[in-house]
């Protein structure tokens, strides 16, 4: 049975984040040899950025085929609390990869839980066995976190015991891109990645960018990092069908 997704709203808040990015450049600018790094034209890609985020259509009605998880991320300067939602589909992705992959061991501390929850007694004697089953987290790049994407109770439930290690199953971003609900959510992730390996670049903490007009995004090389991979035609490809929809 599909299920409508329920987005919160609004769903995003991005005017302090595109101010605090331009801010940030023009303050590093004078530092940079900007003939060297300045690939594109960084102030007009932003603005272009925060046009499309701004015009792109909302799928409200996209359907999926069972349970989904729709999150905040949080962008920016704390203190201007910007962020977007985006949204799994946690069926497809047991369908696609669940059967696939083997549980990994990880310290309940390196995970972001996405939930702010209250542990109970009763939360505890309702979990049951449920307890050590595997929870979802994904790799994401743009915060530089691991997102939890399916099990946020067992995650906080193991963190007030002090577990050591929890088993989960942890999905790369080339996974995780395949299980997003819609464009919506995967446009706002392309958009946000973009930005933050652009800044990443001109302040020198990489040497080097690769885009997907000369690599393929599903092949990459282990050489080529996700801190180093810009998405230029996937954000323009969804650029040109959102506005074929907005029609």
């Amino acid at each position: 049975m599909s299920q409508r997704i329920q987005w919160p709203s609004p769903t995003i808040k991005t005017d302090d984040y595109f101010r605090f990015v331009k801010s940030f450049y023009l303050e590093l600018a004078p530092s940079l040899s900007l003939e060297k790094r300045n690939i594109i034209n960084f102030m007009q890609l932003l603005d272009e950025y925060e046009q499309l985020l701004q015009q792109f259509n909302h799928a409200y009605s996209t359907q999926t085929a069972g349970e989904n998880f729709c999150t905040p991320i949080h962008i920016g300067d704390p203190a201007k609390q910007n962020y977007y939602s985006v949204a799994w589909d946690i069926q497809k992705a047991n369908d696609l990869f669940a059967e696939k992959k083997i549980p990994a061991l990880i310290p309940p501390a390196k995970i972001q839980n996405t939930r702010s929850i209250d542990v109970t007694e009763a939360m505890i004697a309702q979990m049951g066995d449920k307890l050590d089953q595997p929870i979802y987290i994904t790799i994401y790049p743009p915060s530089n976190t691991l997102v939890v994407i399916d099990g946020n109770q067992r995650l906080a439930i193991h963190t007030a015991r002090g577990t050591a290690e929890i088993k989960a199953f942890l999905f790369d971003p080339v996974e995780h891109l395949q299980f997003m609900t819609d464009d919506l959510s995967r446009v706002r992730y392309y958009i946000h990645h973009n930005i933050t390996v652009l800044m990443s670049y001109y302040a020198g903490l990489i040497e080097q960018v690769y885009t997907d007009e000369d690599h393929s995004y599903w092949n990459l090389d282990d050489q080529i990092r996700w801190s180093q991979y810009l998405f230029i035609n996937r954000v323009a490809d969804l650029k040109q069908k959102n506005e074929r929809i907005s029609r």
